[in-house]
């Protein structure tokens, strides 16, 4: 582990800071601080410069990123000259950041930009040793250490945001990727189209971020829409399971406009996809973040954004400042209905609703009423203040009798764990389920011990879960309850204590940590 002179305990410091909660402090001015608290001199944050990092430190983060891109990860090469690779020195699949901190003068970099070098470098480092990954796909994603280094220093508190969509891809790509056989048709797949995502962001990313959004957008719809599909048994087996629960579907109920909402004039159709969509994404943010105080969450931060962009806009300012947000408000509601695993269909249809009404808005001419309405900032404020329950309801579980009746027609073999018993329910239920996403491998118990599964599918309303066993011939299928109670009981265990970014933070933590007790001791 990289040591500065001043010995563990001020490393200790400065990597606890990269990672401490967005609540404590924000930004440029807490890692100043940081660097100040710690005699080190601090890094100015720019005035309205996109890229923080110093000209020298970006021109070579660059040239290793474009050398990388004509590398497949495996080792060969797609393309460029052999000049470019003697440049670049750095094989794409190994620790690139270590080498670059070295070969980088003192005067070439400052202070908190090598500090962030070594952090991130360590992190992949760990993320490169993780055995729970195949090789291959380690290679893969360490690729994107140079990508993630500069995303970070284009945004100072990034290593603090759980969320960052370059974090969040990471730990997407890591969880698809446990205990994957490589061999087998779906470990090919989900391989290629790993490589795939993380060519594009060496290909792309230069200063806009949102390149991480949409390849973590593609991934998920890659894992529920198409990795189904590999495995035919799956397949067959998903579209008997869909028929019976669409069968079953309620008509839908009459949108119910919560008294917070009811105060704002906005068009209906956007606040059916608040009511509908956006805040069940509130509520698997919260699960998934239930035991961090004060966190606020950043889906629940853009809903006075979205609001606003429904009211009326009054001037030519309001309106260009309409323009100017929606490709950001889109990319993140985008991002954001990810947790829902939504198929792509459904997203585009959700958000096609909200186009007519952003295009009326942008129109100058239009009718103007004469109601009071808050600026962007006050409904910020407003919503920084309010508190939002969202409550959700259990969707109706499909009847066994039927489940099996269906399946039996179509001549499809599925082992059923469908329980129907009324049994207690905790707080933790809808956490438990949070955690399964499609790509999710687990140890379920069987006669022969506990043997891995992969969580391949998910029924649309999400009380069905299909698992196939590596060397078993059918697929199992939970209803939701049958799920948790397994999950509870530890007939099923998640294979990751968390996701792998999260896994290599905690690991670099607990070394900080030990440093610093080792250095009080001596």
């Amino acid at each position: 582990v990289p040591q500065d002179a001043t010995g563990a305990p001020r490393f200790q410091n400065m990597v606890e800071g990269f990672f401490r909660p967005p609540t404590e402090t924000q930004g440029w001015p807490a890692i100043h601080q940081d660097m100040q608290s710690l005699g080190l001199q601090p890094m100015e944050a720019p005035a309205a410069a996109p890229r923080p990092g110093s000209p020298q430190l970006m021109q070579r983060l660059d040239q290793i990123q474009r050398h990388a891109a004509q590398g497949d990860g495996q080792g060969g090469k797609q393309g460029g000259t052999p000049g470019e690779a003697q440049g670049a020195g750095l094989a794409s699949e190994q620790n690139q950041l270590f080498a670059l901190g070295e070969q980088l003068r003192a005067e070439q970099i400052s202070q908190l930009e090598r500090v962030a070098v070594d952090v991130v470098g360590m992190l992949f480092e760990l993320i490169l040793a993780d055995k729970s990954i195949p090789p291959a796909l380690r290679r893969q994603i360490g690729r994107l250490q140079v990508p993630f280094l500069k995303a970070a220093l284009m945004t100072p508190d990034m290593l603090r945001q759980t969320e960052h969509p370059a974090r969040q891809l990471v730990n997407r790509m890591g969880s698809a990727a446990v205990a994957l056989d490589p061999e087998t048709p779906a470990g090919k797949s989900v391989e290629a189209e790993i490589t795939r995502i993380v060519n594009r962001v060496l290909a792309e990313f230069t200063d806009d971020i949102s390149v991480f959004s949409d390849c973590l957008v593609e991934l998920e719809r890659y894992l529920v829409e198409d990795l189904p599909k590999i495995d035919t048994k799956v397949s067959s087996s998903a579209e008997a399971l869909e028929a019976v629960e669409q069968s079953e579907t309620p008509a839908q109920a009459p949108l119910t406009v919560p008294a917070w909402l009811a105060n704002f004039r906005i068009d209906r159709r956007v606040a059916e996809f608040i009511v509908r969509v956006w805040l069940p994404v509130l509520e698997v943010e919260h699960l998934q973040h239930v035991d961090e105080d004060n966190y606020m969450g950043v889906y629940r931060e853009l809903l006075p954004d979205l609001i606003w962009s429904a009211q009326e806009k009054r001037s030519a300012e309001e309106r260009s400042a309409l323009m100017t947000m929606l490709p950001r408000l889109v990319r993140s509601l985008r991002s954001g209905m990810t947790l829902l695993q939504m198929p792509e269909k459904e997203v585009r249809e959700a958000l096609d609703e909200l186009v007519p009404v952003h295009a009326l808005l942008l129109r100058p001419g239009t009718p103007i009423s004469a109601y009071a309405q808050m600026s962007l900032d006050e409904m910020r404020h407003h919503f920084s203040l309010l508190t939002i329950g969202v409550e959700t309801k259990a969707p109706i579980a499909a009847e066994t009798e039927k489940i099996e009746a269906e399946l039996a027609k179509r001549h499809v073999d599925v082992e059923l764990d469908l329980e129907r018993e009324e049994t207690p329910t905790f707080e933790s239920d809808a956490d438990w389920l949070t955690h399964m996403q499609v790509g999710t491998c687990v140890e379920r118990w069987t006669d022969a011990g506990y043997k891995l599964a992969r969580l391949n599918w998910i029924s649309k309303r999400k009380t069905l879960y299909m698992f196939m066993a590596e060397e078993k011939a059918m697929p199992v299928v939970y209803s939701a309850s049958s799920l948790i109670k397994a999950l509870r009981e530890g007939s099923i265990c998640l294979l990751e204590t968390a996701p792998v970014f999260e896994r290599a933070v905690e690991t670099l933590l607990s070394g900080a940590r030990s440093l610093e007790t080792a250095g009080e001791t001596t």
